[in-house]
Order: C-alpha cells, then structure tokens, then sequence
C-alpha cells in the first residue's frame, strides 16, 4: 500500500513539472519573440502544487531574458507585483543581484537625502523610485549611466550620484563610503551645478529633480517645454564634463 501511494505521489510530481516546463517553454518563446508577456496571465489556472515552482521559474526566466536585453529588474518591483511570493523573490534577488540591489538602495536613499533637505521632504512618487532605483542597479552593473533612453530626472541623478562616487566606475568601492559623507558630496556638486544659472533656471532644475515631467516643469515655471528641456541638457553636459574629468 506504501508503495502505491509513493508511486501515485511520484506520478503527481512529475506530471505537475511536465505541466510548468511546457509553461515555461510558453513564457521562454513569447521573451525571444519580444511579445513582453506578463508573468500573472501564466501563474493562472496553476494547480497549487506547483504555484511556486513555477513562479520560480518563471521569473528566473524572465529575469534572464532582461538582462540580455540589457533591462535591468529590482527586487521592489515584483515584490509589489507578487507579495505573495515576496520570499521567492528574495531568495532570487539575493542569488542574482545582492550586490546590485544593495548599491542602488544605497544610492536612492543618498537622493532621497538630498530631496528632503531641499524641501523638507522626498517627493519622488513609489513608481519614480522604483524606477530610479533599476536605473541605478543598471549603472552599476554596466559600469555606466546609460542615460540616453531615460526621463530626465532620472539622468540628472544618475550623473549627479556618479559625480558623488567619482564615476560608475568606481561604483563597487563607493557602495562602502559612508553615506552622510556621499550625501553631502552629493548636495555641494548639486549647489556647484545650480551656480551655472540664473534664478529661473535653478527653479526648472530643482523641479525635474523633485520629479516633475518636463510639461508639469514647463507650466509651474511658466516657460516652454523647449526651455525645460534645454536647461536639462545643459545640467546634464556640465555634470558629464565633471564625470569625463
């Protein structure tokens, strides 16, 4: 009678692996034909078994699929996505990008000093964070800004943290500085880039690094779009220039 029911077990288990690898090879085809497919339209319908194996491979798969397409993840994302799978993504993020996640919280919280000692507070929204955060984790990986497909206030972050950690470059060194001491590296060169312009000027910078579009920017400062986003390119050419140097 043991036997049958080891046999019956084994018969379920494998069954249930069948049915997440031809799941899996589903997700796997629709990332190589770029059609973005969403892990949640996959888990549905998955007998409870196998909810979490196949979450697992799912998001391994999709995880590695990103990274070729040199789009990288942070752990916030999916942990918001899935927080009943929140321990999965964990143990995950922790195999795969410990270190990265750990720099670009790291380097968020930095911003997120600065911010409040502008305005006495962060006013950067939860998705705005998210997505500064995987911007950072990128940098860190590649060693780069890679500031070119970005939002502007993102750019200007970016390049004004690598001016704080003197360059990407010099990223995995920086993650052990002291953070108060980066902060206040961090608020002297944004002090230093806000000499370059006048009054009104200082204003549309400070804006777009609190988070706002460049429309939302153009309206509170009343000038056009094309001034906003001048004012950003010419930030964004002077803190290069203290980067490429």
């Amino acid at each position: 009678m043991q036997d049958a029911n080891v046999d019956r077990e084994r018969k379920i288990n494998l069954e249930l692996r069948t049915l997440v690898d031809q799941i899996c090879d589903r997700f796997e085809h629709a990332c190589r034909a770029d059609e973005h497919p969403r892990l949640e339209s996959y888990l549905e319908g998955c007998p409870e078994p196998a909810e979490i194996l196949l979450f697992r491979e799912l998001l391994l798969s999709e995880l590695e699929s990103r990274q070729r397409n040199t789009d990288w993840p942070v752990a916030d994302d999916y942990r918001a996505r899935f927080p009943k799978y929140a321990s999965v993504v964990n143990e995950i993020f922790a195999e795969k990008f410990d270190e990265d996640e750990r720099f670009a919280t790291r380097c968020l919280q930095l911003v997120e000093m600065v911010q409040t000692n502008l305005d006495g507070k962060s006013p950067l929204a939860n998705r705005q964070k998210v997505d500064l955060k995987m911007a950072f984790a990128t940098a860190y990986r590649t060693r780069d800004a890679g500031r070119a497909s970005l939002p502007a206030e993102y750019r200007l972050w970016l390049l004004l943290v690598g001016c704080a950690i003197g360059g990407f470059q010099s990223a995995p060194s920086a993650a052990k500085a002291d953070t108060v001491e980066l902060s206040s590296q961090l608020e002297n060169i944004l002090n230093d880039l806000l000499e370059h312009f006048s009054n009104k000027r200082c204003d549309i910078v400070l804006a777009v690094l609190r988070g706002f579009s460049v429309n939302d920017t153009a309206q509170q400062n009343r000038v056009s779009n094309r001034t906003v986003r001048w004012t950003c390119r010419t930030a964004e050419d002077l803190l290069q220039a203290v980067n490429d140097g």
